[in-house]
């Protein structure tokens, strides 16, 4: 088993007023109010709302009646403390913090880096609902991490990492550009195993930040055979045997 969350079930104290909030909240996060559905449960004394998507069903529902005036504190034992949100990059952290201004959320830390937190380049915003339930949008940014190469060692379990220094910049790698804006790698260039946010067919990415042509699209830490590359020029996606020209 992997620790994939299936979903989520958050009480709130008024269901009418949270759906108003969550209605607007859910679509900048990449649900689709389509598909809300609501069920009253009175054998469970609840009502409940939820958000279906594909990597994370998110629902809130009501609270038992003998807690209905009871205050939010996610410090209490077994309280939800915080549900932080993966952003795509920094600017998507910048760009959600002005729409949840707009949908009135309450900011409590605008957009900034958080050095004390793992791993490097973890830039975040913090925000509540109108009740207090706290909620975080964070982007880890690889392309502000140093440089460093992963090579896998076929004797252990564990790939092994080196530092790479003296990197020329400038130098492209021969034969490999973008197919739609032209772009060239460098052997400095860097990718991040993980398929969220993108066409590559759902797995569980491992996290290694490598240079993808250094191994043909084969991620070194756990061996995912890459089929689509993302251009960090153009943002966009393409396969990844279609960036190398052929040869003459």
């Amino acid at each position: 088993m992997e620790p994939f969350i299936d979903h989520i079930e958050i009480t709130v104290r008024d269901i009418g007023t949270a759906v108003l909030f969550y209605d607007r909240l859910l679509p900048l996060l990449g649900y689709d109010l389509k598909k809300r559905t609501s069920a009253l449960i009175e054998r469970h004394d609840k009502q409940v709302v939820s958000y279906e998507h594909p990597r994370l069903g998110f629902a809130i529902t009501s609270p038992l009646r003998t807690f209905a005036n009871d205050t939010i504190n996610r410090r209490k034992p077994g309280a939800l403390h915080h549900l932080a949100f993966r952003a795509q990059s920094r600017a998507d952290v910048d760009r959600l913090h002005l729409e949840l201004e707009a949908i009135g959320a309450t900011i409590v830390s605008p957009p900034r880096e958080y050095p004390e937190y793992a791993p490097a380049g973890y830039y975040a915003l913090y925000f509540k609902d109108p009740e207090g339930i706290k909620y975080e949008i964070v982007s880890t940014d690889y392309s502000r991490v140093p440089p460093r190469l992963f090579l896998k060692d076929d004797r252990g379990s564990d790939p092994g990492t080196v530092d790479v220094f003296a990197l020329d910049e400038d130098e492209a790698f021969d034969g490999i550009r973008c197919p739609l804006c032209n772009w060239r790698p460098s052997p400095s260039s860097r990718w991040y195993c993980n398929a969220d946010g993108t066409p590559e067919p759902f797995f569980s990415g491992c996290g290694a930040v490598w240079n993808t042509f250094s191994t043909q699209g084969r991620c070194p830490g756990c061996s995912h055979q890459w089929r689509w590359t993302s251009c960090l020029r153009c943002g966009k996606w393409s396969l990844h045997k279609d960036w190398y020209e052929e040869s003459s």
